[in-house]
């Protein structure tokens, strides 16, 4: 038996053997961690952000010890996890060495307990008293509050998840591999295969399927806890704010922001997947470096038996990645990603037998393996191609449905929404709220049945988005509820059947409120607001706290009022600017509605919002319909498409302003035009199949000229 001393002696010499990598891991984490925070608090301060924004800082804080808001730290602990286990077991690739550990008296289970030792230590020491003197640092700075204290312990504690999480899932490569290269190779392969799978089934399906909006809740939860990597950036994420609840506290990084950006991990369950799955790792490397041969040392693989498995299990998800990656084109379709998928299948499956032997005469073996994988790759783009499943084509019975709810692209053109609602912009996370959940449901489901009659004629959403189809046709995302789950699906339906659908689903109150931006304002974050019309200069309104209320008020009364098909069939006489406080600011700062606000538009007035338009009188605001011809400096008319909205006065030229526009001087002519242009606004549910012919307009006291389409 191997006494304790034994053991210290063992991993005391380990450190030593492997002095460089524990030297580059007091390097990184000192210099990337300590010494990149004081640069970015000295930044901070020396901005002044640091001064005006205290709470902030203070938030931003934990993140700096895990990486959550020092990209590089996750990086470095990314690294340093898999060079620890590689270089930790490493002996286990050379028959020399591996003849000369197991000759000693210690047994393989106590080898495998020196090393993970070992190589923990290499990166515990350094990154502990890297968060220490990172501590210090923000004391100094008077950003260590008891609270901001406890939050860093658990990021600090989350960092070390996180590398044990990659840790171990290296090691078990390690375990299944008798080559360095391969072993790292593998590991890379069992860190991201989670992350490959997920994102295949939601690319193959929006590249194949015409009805396909959004991943299911299933694959979902597959990618949040079922891959390493995922598991390893949900540690960062979470305990960067000593596991708060609030959703909206997120990272500067962007790297883990992203992965995690709409995911609602729940802490208590996240943790235990992440404890399970350190156990569950570290018993399966004890066990597998038990029933490890050493002959294994030099080899591919540690198994040989576990060869065609493998390949099956690398070659076909990564064929069909590559596939979507080089051979999608929204113009032609699908038949590049179908070839360049089975052409990848067979390469990659030559690759990994040469791999296997290191033997150009056996890149064709494992003939069945192959054949496997081949035959699957075929069979699921088959699925995928044919839908054999009916996918664009499902429709659940209307009796098995608890509730449905709708939406439309166009509300994002729309709408604008306060910061803390900005999600609903695009109309998806809009289907999840309580008050867009229609019982009585017959309009959605007759437009989910002719968004499928449109499928099967060839009109899809993807014919909306490449214009070929007609134009009065948008795509709308219907949601299906049914026992505590829900199935969305996005169809490409007429505007006349949408707009019916969503003037009936805006009869009930409860849904208007949900969908109008005005009924989720918070009335004591309002800064201010201005009145814009057909001049396009905003005006800012110079009102008490209490008219502005009421003003607001009266905007609410119309809104209720209004028919919905007046949204998209008539035009605005103008539009409501509301300013309130920027939410990524924090602190007193944030009421400093000069410096730190959000100007939220769109809040559109028509000639019908009487309760509006009559308060808007009364306290000495009036709304211009017309431009007046004797307000008119210079106009031009465009016959083609312009993508730029405005241009500036001194690059004018009178003689000839661009060579598709025409200067129009005819006063006649220009009262004509001046009397058909109108507010601009893209209706509820979108343009109004106006002609290309637009015109610039440059008025007197302006610097640019605005923009205006004529109908």
């Amino acid at each position: 038996m191997t006494s304790k001393l034994s053991y210290s002696k063992y991993i005391k010499e380990d450190i030593q053997r492997r002095g460089w990598l524990a030297a580059l891991s007091w390097v990184l984490l000192l210099f990337g961690g300590t010494f990149n925070t004081v640069l970015a608090l000295e930044n901070r301060f020396n901005s002044g952000d640091a001064i005006a924004n205290y709470e902030q800082l203070r938030i931003d804080f934990p993140g700096m010890l895990n990486g959550a808001n020092a990209m590089q730290v996750t990086l470095f602990i990314f690294l340093l996890a898999i060079l620890c286990a590689a270089t930790g077991y490493s002996y286990l690739h050379s028959a020399e060495k591996i003849d000369f550990y197991h000759s000693l008296p210690v047994t393989r289970p106590q080898w495998f307990r020196i090393s993970y030792v070992s190589g923990i230590l290499i990166f515990l020491v350094p990154y502990l008293v890297s968060g220490f003197c990172t501590l210090l640092v923000g004391w100094s700075k008077n950003i260590l509050t008891t609270k901001v204290l406890i939050d860093s312990c658990i990021a600090i504690l989350g960092g070390i998840l996180a590398f044990l999480v990659i840790y171990q899932i290296t090691i078990l490569a390690m375990m299944l591999t008798g080559k360095l290269v391969t072993g790292v190779l593998a590991a890379l392969v069992l860190i991201f295969y989670g992350n490959m799978v997920w994102g295949l089934s939601s690319n193959l399906a929006s590249a194949f399927f015409k009805t396909y909006c959004s991943s299911h809740p299933l694959t979902d939860a597959f990618a949040e806890y079922a891959s390493p990597f995922s598991v390893f950036a949900g540690l960062i994420h979470t305990t960067s704010t000593g596991f708060s609840s609030d959703p909206t506290i997120q990272g500067s990084n962007a790297f883990i922001t992203m992965r995690f950006a709409g995911m609602t991990n729940q802490n208590p369950f996240f943790l235990f997947v992440t404890i399970l799955m350190l156990a569950i790792l570290g018993i399966l490397s004890v066990q597998l470096y038990k029933k490890r041969p050493s002959e294994a040392a030099g080899n591919a693989l540690a198994f040989p038996k576990t060869a065609p498995y493998i390949k099956v299990l690398i070659s076909i998800p990564t064929s069909l990645y590559l596939g979507l990656f080089f051979g999608f084109q929204e113009s032609i379709g699908t038949k590049w990603i179908i070839l360049s998928s089975v052409l990848f299948v067979i390469l990659l499956c030559g690759i990994i037998e040469f791999i296997y032997h290191t033997d150009l005469h056996r890149v064709v073996s494992g003939k069945i393996s192959s054949l496997i994988s081949i035959l699957a790759v075929i069979g699921i783009l088959c699925i995928m191609q044919f839908d054999l499943f009916g996918y664009d084509t499902w429709l659940p019975k209307e009796g098995k449905l608890e509730s449905m709810s709708f939406s439309s692209d166009c509300f994002g053109e729309y709408f604008t929404y306060p910061s803390d609602f900005d999600k609903y912009s695009y109309g998806y996370d809009f289907l999840e709220q309580e008050g867009s959940q229609i019982q009585d449901f017959a309009p959605l489901y007759s437009l989910a049945e002719e968004g499928i009659s449109n499928v099967k004629s060839g009109i899809s959403p993807r014919s909306v988005y490449t214009g070929s189809c007609p134009d009065d046709y948008i795509v709308v995302t219907i949601r299906f509820n049914k026992n505590g789950s829900h199935s969305q699906r996005c169809y490409a339906v007429s505007k006349a059947s949408a707009l019916k659908a969503l003037a009936t689903l805006c009869s009930n109150e409860e849904y208007r409120k949900t969908l109008f931006p005005i009924f989720h304002l918070d009335y004591d974050m309002v800064r201010g607001i201005q009145l814009n019309d057909i001049y396009v200069n905003p005006v800012s309104l110079d009102l008490s706290k209490k008219q502005q209320d009421a003003l607001l008020d009266a905007y609410k009364k119309d809104v209720l009022a209004v028919d919905i098909s007046t949204l998209q069939n008539e035009s605005p006489i103008g539009e409501l600017y509301i300013d309130i406080p920027d939410n990524n600011i924090t602190g007193d700062a944030a009421y400093d509605s000069n410096l730190y606000t959000w100007t939220l538009t769109q809040f559109y007035l028509y000639s019908s919002y009487e309760n509006t338009l009559s308060l808007l009188k009364e306290y000495g605001y009036s709304l211009r319909t017309e431009i007046a011809l004797e307000d008119v400096v210079w106009m031009s008319q465009i016959e083609s498409d312009y993508t730029d909205d405005t241009i500036s006065a001194k690059d004018v030229d009178m003689e000839g302003l661009i060579s598709d526009e025409s200067l129009i001087t005819d006063p006649e002519e220009m009262k004509k035009i001046l009397s058909q242009i109108h507010y601009p606004c893209p209706g509820i549910l979108g343009g109004k199949n106006l002609s290309s012919r637009s015109v610039q307009i440059m008025m007197k006291g302006e610097i640019e000229a605005n923009y205006y389409e004529i109908p």
